[in-house]
């Protein structure tokens, strides 16, 4: 006998242990096992997809409408809050300063 139950429902949540009970009758007689399980949240996935040179002065778009709740049945990204950074990376010196002219308060979903 088996029963799948669905951990991403809204009916379970994560960190909180969970005793499920399993048992069998027969001619009056019962039989019962038990088991402790915890379900746990795994992080949003985060995915980009972009060129990765582009001419100057030029706009660029960075896709990331990929991303995505791996604990949602659909995938979906209700409940999910997103946020953009963009850093310039300086060989020279092996450092990463802000993008220059970007303004990541301003960048947009669309």
């Amino acid at each position: 006998r088996e029963i799948k139950l669905q951990s991403a429902s809204s009916a379970f949540k994560a960190n909180i242990p969970y005793v499920l009970t399993f048992s069998a009758t027969q001619n009056g007689v019962t039989g019962t096992a038990t088991k402790t399980v915890t379900f746990t949240l795994s992080p949003p996935v985060a995915t980009l997809a972009s060129p990765t040179k582009w001419a100057a002065g030029s706009e660029f778009v960075v896709d990331a409408s990929q991303s995505y709740d791996p604990n949602s049945a659909t995938k979906s990204t209700a409940g999910v809050t997103f946020a953009w950074s963009c850093e310039a990376l300086v060989a020279a010196v092996f450092t990463s300063v802000a993008c220059p002219g970007v303004d990541t308060a301003a960048m947009t979903e669309f």
